[in-house]
């Protein structure tokens, strides 16, 4: 047996089942004069029945995941509210009374499976109140005769009896209701996951942001005798021909958590390169580099023919075009915090006066990691140049081909590590609390102590 602490945060529990159905079904008494005694009659004129759910106690049998299996929902408070004309000991008035509240109790059936968690009615509660009265306001009584009053009402018990018996009348159409309000809240409920296209100045938003859906996976577990509540949220890749189902082997002890495709990752690397996202401008605002001010009159000891050939503050312009690429996917192994590797080639052209002084082709190794902050973002943990290769213009001779490289690896070293990269800000956080993730061979899993 299992026992709910927060029953308010179990969205997805048909909790609200039998107030609802109570709410629907109300509670019709004959609008008829009743004589309970020689000086005593009485005619109900409204009744509204009232449910307080919030003291609700949830047990269930089963144990850790069970695809099936029941839930009891205890300690719904049933009372109601009357009103009334009277005609008392030669008094004539009209009032109100509310009953004590009575604890009815629920049983639903569990299916489940990864996907989706569904009730159903296994039981009809039996509503059989005592209906006390609680409080009782009249008007054309004295002190004394109120006191009398409720205490005749209480003793001759015809309202609990009016009450159960409208309830055994409609015993057919209110389970119905409270069958049919049970499975209305057997649906998951969604997360809706902002999606923020990702643009690129000048370039068209990437057409398979609209092929992602998000499905909300949970499941009802019982461990250690507490009912705990399991959420995962799967983001699927459909544009592909291939469906590789989330592989959730290294995460699956996590409360909280969000998976996304591997192959979407990939997907959005092959669709960037493809479309030449990686190709990139350097100079002296996006590539600072220290003691490289991106003029004609840093190159007098490397290459000097472009140092005289123009004047000293000409700039320098470094176009970079990709030239190959790959995606690696898991560096190494499934471990916390760890990351995937991509390689991309570049041919780069410097130019003064778009003429042009020299080239180089470098290779690099990124190893890229995730950064969960308002959005989630991709970023260089760390990179390795596996080569870098200058080509000589003819009337541009190098003559310190050292410090060229030089130049590069500083500039590498200022600007590419925790460089944010494409595939970043498409997806809104929406965790809190201290965030985790690890990438899998198949998943990009993210993981935190709650929602919201």
């Amino acid at each position: 047996m299992g026992l709910v602490q927060d029953i308010n945060s179990w969205i997805d529990l048909p909790i609200n089942a039998l107030k609802d159905a109570i709410d629907l079904q109300g509670c019709l008494l004959p609008k008829e004069q009743r004589t309970l005694k020689d000086n005593f009659t009485f005619t109900p004129t409204w009744v509204q029945p009232i449910v307080d759910n919030s003291k609700v106690i949830v047990v269930g049998q089963g144990d850790g995941y069970d695809p099936h299996g029941q839930i009891t929902f205890k300690n719904n408070l049933l009372s109601f509210k009357i009103d009334f004309n009277f005609n008392y000991d030669g008094s004539t008035g009209f009032g109100t009374l509310v009953t004590g509240q009575e604890p009815i109790a629920y049983t639903v059936n569990v299916k489940q499976n990864n996907k989706t968690v569904k009730y159903s009615e296994l039981d009809c509660p039996i509503i059989n109140v005592k209906a006390s009265i609680y409080e009782i306001y009249v008007d054309g009584l004295t002190d004394q005769q109120k006191v009398e009053f409720a205490n005749d009402l209480n003793q001759l018990e015809f309202l609990p009896q009016l009450i159960n018996d409208y309830y055994t009348n409609v015993t057919s159409a209110f389970c119905l209701k409270l069958s049919i309000f049970i499975q209305e809240n057997s649906l998951l409920s969604k997360i809706t996951f902002e999606l923020d296209s990702y643009n690129k100045p000048s370039e068209s938003n990437p057409k398979i942001i609209k092929t992602i859906e998000t499905i909300k996976v949970q499941g009802l577990h019982f461990q250690k005798k507490i009912f705990t509540y399991g959420l995962n949220v799967e983001i699927f890749n459909f544009q592909g021909d291939d469906y590789i189902p989330l592989d959730f082997t290294f995460f699956n002890n996590h409360q909280y958590s969000i998976g996304i495709q591997m192959s979407l990752i990939k997907t959005y690397f092959l669709y960037g390169a493809a479309n030449n996202f990686f190709n990139t401008i350097v100079n002296s605002t996006i590539w600072p580099v220290n003691f490289f001010s991106y003029k004609t009159s840093d190159l007098r000891t490397t290459i000097p023919t472009a140092y005289y050939s123009f004047k000293l503050a000409t700039d320098i312009n470094i176009n970079c075009l990709q030239t190959s690429y790959s995606f690696k996917g898991l560096t190494n192994k499934p471990e916390e915090n760890n990351t995937i590797t991509t390689f991309i080639s570049y041919n780069c052209k410097a130019k003064a006066l778009d003429v042009q002084i020299t080239e180089f082709d470098i290779s690099l190794q990124y190893d890229i990691a995730l950064k969960v902050d308002t959005f989630i973002n991709f970023f260089i943990k760390q990179y390795q140049v596996l080569s870098l290769e200058f080509k000589e213009i003819d009337q541009y001779k190098i003559w310190s081909m050292d410090r060229l490289k030089k130049m590069v690896y500083q500039g590498l070293e200022q600007n590419l590590q925790n460089y944010q990269t494409y595939g970043s800000g498409w997806l809104k956080n929406q965790m809190v609390n201290k965030t985790s993730y690890a990438f899998t061979d198949s998943t990009l899993a993210i993981w935190s102590l709650s929602l919201f």
